[in-house]
């Protein structure tokens, strides 16, 4: 069927590694799991588990996660055959983890090792044995949270189960509450424990969570916020039992491999050890910067022997015959950390004391570590600390149309867009390097990706008549004046070198996914077979999943669970951190018209999903669900006459502005929500789809109809909608573009019911007016305020609106229709390649995410679909009727949540 290929980069030899990967099937492939078979290079069957991700509508398999381990030497390749056979999936006595589960917990037992869980306390072993010989001393083994009083909590078990039960992985799910001995509560956990067939290691992912709401007065969100919770240090303690004299062991070594005997012992990473170590990107409530020195230093018995940059270390405590491991998944990169050993106990700080301040957990933020335990005497930790990625052909991706419109990278060479694209992972300004510009290091941000769009500036209007006058001479440039000394391959030298405030310092801005660049970074991966896109994506897939969504139910229903956007505009964030908005910009800023919280129009969840079926992480596909979620709960709140009222009051203060104030080319006032076609409902929409394909609840489909009903028609007087000021209106091909994925949808499941002619219909209606209306933006830059790369990038969206669109027109229409989408494909990228900053963050990420749909058709051609009889439909907005419906039951929960955050 496929080959799985796994590439060891590292140097390392792998034993039974495990893997774990999401692997898509074409529609009517493959009906049922239990006849895949996996087999190594010399043809020999290995054992394999699975799981069903994703059903095409014939009920056939899409997306199947498989488990299986994997034997790799190091700097070698390694193809694994995915067949069918008609016997049942190869299974192995000797590959089998057994479970028992009682009122005090759980035992698992993985023929190497055997681990009882407690049900009451998380700590998290209460035994472990190996060899029949008892490894862990429970009563010294535990997790502790201590505040900035010194007070100790515990974590306290609310509820815990299997959450996946295999013969090669199971994973246990603990949720709970940090707990004093008077049984106050600080903070809420949940983790979970991966046990693994024939191996005395396990992973742990554990989150810690305040679930508080922030108090953000004024819609500014800024640390020192009281709804943030503090605290001095988050340990897991895992002890040794013995009597015997021990020896500390720490690997890899900087050097050497150091041994030391009966002393007490510890590594801490203070900062990232890149140049900008101490950047103000690590600024705490105070604006002070909170890194001390650089890298990390080790002391014995409280001196200090080895200093250094970087490091990822695996920490042993052995008395001869028994041992324990430990590491923590990038150690550095989310300082500070700190692993220890005392009295024959490895103490593993997640949050550690050493650090010179609190630690702040912002009310609905979280934070997710994985770390490793290892009780062998030969510890096998740096297969999953350091894994290898599993993928298949970039060919089988294309050919299984999982991924929608995907072909290959290698199909695609001539596409003038992917030297501009793949400059995120290659060359001198990766992705991964523009961390070192602010140090997108740390516990909070590792895993970001920095705006350094926002640090090109564009706020001055001298600047603005230049760039005019260079595209009516052809010459485009973010910056004229940076095209000399400019770099000849990349163009992106100057930009980055002149990425500067007025203090001289690089901007710190964050763009918390904007344009979904987990989606672009994931599907470049399925494209190419790079690795590199797939450690971006999933690297900004965790940070996202935990810092950029809202975890709470205690805000207002509009804010609660949705996702922060990119921090603001052309100004240092400073104190917001990752949440848009703060009161440090009171001087830049007019505060009355200022502020906000988690936003529709930024509300991106597909990459999310796509992370799920590549991956099978439970919290991907949660956090699709909890932004969907989100939508609705804005959908059930805006409907209500007290939001309505205040809205229409926003608006005119908004009007007011824009008529007695400075005249502004961006009118807010214009730019619509869910009453029309817009970024807000476009992402909405598209929110809603993935969580119904992922879950095929009916009501996500329901409320995704509904809110299409609300914002476009058949029929609707396209002129009178002002879509050519493109400021104010751009946005309208967002929600085209949903529109274009709803069909797609409905239309692979066979759902040709009414409202699915609605939307069609619709989608040619706007189709045919773009055909004959609509210009590349760049054509008239005197109608943009900043009109630079990024203008280019967006055009590609009306190439993507109208090759959906031809798939359901008459001939005639359908060939009108995809000229016009060549000529935007074909202008945008001309466009695009003029400028120096093309290979800027926003313009990649648009580029990312909307290349690749002109490449598929060309190379594949158009599918028709006949759209059969057209029922008339009556007004534009008639769904408002079924929207705005008295509730007073929601009425009362508005103004219950209004007066209760005094909002």
């Amino acid at each position: 069927m496929t080959t799985i290929i796994l590439e060891e980069i590292d140097g390392i030899d792998r034993h039974n590694m495990p893997v774990t990967v999401g692997i898509p099937f074409p529609k009517g492939t493959l009906g049922e799991t239990a006849k895949l078979s996996l087999r190594d290079s010399k043809g020999n069957d290995m054992p394999l588990q699975t799981q069903t991700l994703a059903r095409w509508s014939d009920n056939s398999l899409k997306w199947v996660l498989l488990d299986f381990q994997a034997n790799i030497r190091a700097n070698s390749v390694n193809e694994l055959e995915l067949i069918l056979k008609d016997a049942e999936t190869v299974s192995d006595e000797n590959s089998c983890i057994t479970v028992k589960s009682n009122s005090e917990g759980f035992v698992i037992d993985t023929n190497s090792a055997s681990f009882s869980v407690n049900s009451k306390t998380f700590k998290p072993f209460e035994r472990v044995a190996v060899n029949g010989q008892e490894i862990s001393d429970a009563g010294k083994s535990r997790i502790v949270l201590t505040d900035e009083s010194g007070a100790e909590y515990e974590p306290v078990i609310d509820r815990i189960f299997l959450e996946t039960e295999g013969r090669l992985r199971t994973t246990l799910k603990a949720e709970g509450s940090f707990k004093s001995p008077d049984n106050s509560v600080f903070a809420s956990f949940f983790s979970r424990i991966s046990f693994f067939a024939n191996s005395a290691m396990i992973k742990m992912e554990f989150t810690l969570l305040n679930p508080k709401a922030a108090t953000h007065p004024g819609g500014l969100w800024d640390l020192g916020d009281p709804g943030s919770i503090f605290f001095k240090d988050l340990s897991i303690h895992a002890a040794l039992n013995t009597r015997k004299n021990t020896t500390i062991i720490q690997m890899p070594p900087p050097n050497s491999q150091f041994s030391i005997l009966n002393s007490q012992f510890s590594i801490y990473q203070n900062s990232s050890g890149g140049e900008h170590w101490n950047s103000r990107n690590h600024v705490n409530r105070h604006g002070e910067i909170t890194t001390s020195f650089k890298g990390w230093r080790m002391y014995a018995d409280g001196k200090l022997i080895e200093e250094g940059t970087r490091i990822n270390p695996m920490l042993s405590v052995t008395d001869d015959d028994k041992k324990i491991s430990a590491a923590v998944q990038d150690f550095w990169q989310n300082f500070p950390k700190a692993l220890e050993a005392d009295d024959k106990t490895i103490i593993i700080r997640l949050f550690p004391k050493q650090y010179n301040d609190l630690f702040e957990l912002q009310g609905g933020e979280q934070k997710t570590h994985t770390v490793f335990l290892d009780f062998a005497t030969e510890p096998s930790i740096l297969n999953l600390h350091s894994p290898v990625i599993a993928r298949t052909k970039p060919e089988w991706n294309a050919k299984t149309k999982a991924f929608g419109y995907l072909v290959s990278e290698s199909e695609d060479a001539d596409n003038p867009l992917t030297a501009s694209v793949n400059t995120a992972i290659r060359g001198e300004n990766t992705f991964f390097r523009r961390r070192e510009v602010i140090d997108e290091y740390g516990w909070r941000n590792f895993g970001e990706f920095y705006a350094d769009h926002e640090a090109a500036g564009h706020h001055c209007s001298q600047e603005r008549e230049e760039i005019l006058r260079c595209a009516q001479n052809d010459r485009l440039y973010c910056h004229p004046e940076r095209s000399e000394g400019s770099d000849s391959k990349t163009g992106l030298k100057p930009v980055l070198r002149l990425a500067q405030n007025d203090n001289g310092n690089p901007l710190i801005s964050h763009y918390n996914n904007q344009y979904d660049c987990i989606y672009g970074a994931l599907v470049r991966f399925a494209a190419s077979g790079d690795n590199s896109w797939f450690v971006l994506g999933d690297q900004l897939c965790r940070h996202v999943k935990d810092i950029d969504i809202y975890h709470t139910d205690q805000d207002r229903a509009e804010y609660n669970h949705g996702l922060f956007w990119h921090t603001e505009h052309y100004i240092d964030v400073q104190t917001a951190t990752h949440r848009c908005f703060s009161k440090k910009h009171a001087a830049q800023r007019n505060l009355a018209a200022y502020g906000g919280g988690p936003s529709l129009s930024h509300n991106y969840s597909t990459g999310l999903l796509l992370h799920y079926y590549m991956t099978g992480s439970p919290c991907s596909k949660e956090a699709v669900v909890e932004l969907a979620d989100f939508v609705i709960a804005n959908m059930d709140m805006g409907s209500t006459i007290s939001a309505r009222l205040i809205k229409e009051l926003r608006r005119l203060r908004l009007l007011l502005k824009t008529r007695f104030g400075k005249q502004e080319l961006v009118e807010l006032n214009k730019v619509y929500e869910l009453d029309g076609p817009g970024r807000a409902s476009g992402n909405s929409l598209n929110a809603l789809m993935n969580a119904y394909s992922l879950t095929h609840d009916s009501n996500y489909l329901e409320k995704a109809e509904l809110l299409i009903c609300c914002c476009i028609h058949p029929k609707d007087d396209i002129e009178k909608r002002d879509l050519l000021d493109a400021e104010n209106r751009w946005m309208y091909t967002v929600f085209l573009q949903s529109l274009a994925k709803y069909l797609d949808i409905k239309t692979e499941a066979g759902q040709f019911d009414s409202i699915w002619h609605y939307a069609e219909q619709s989608l040619i209606h706007y189709a045919k007016w773009m055909a004959e209306n609509e210009y590349p933006y760049l054509d008239k830059p005197e109608k943009l305020e900043y009109p630079n790369e990024t203008w280019a990038a967006q055009d590609i969206r009306k190439c993507n609106i109208l090759l959906s669109a031809s798939i359901y027109c008459e001939p005639e229409l359908r060939q009108r229709i995809v000229e016009k989408a060549q000529f935007f494909y074909e202008q945008a990228a001309a466009y695009l390649l003029k400028f120096e900053s093309r290979t800027l963050t926003r313009p990649l990420a648009l580029i990312m995410l909307n290349s690749m749909m002109y490449p598929y058709f060309r190379h594949y051609g158009i599918a028709p679909v006949s759209s059969g009889y057209f029922p008339e439909h009556g007004n534009a907005h008639a769904a408002n009727k079924i929207r705005y419906a008295f509730s007073l039951k929601k009425e009362i929960q508005f103004l219950k949540q209004r007066l209760k955050k005094n909002l």
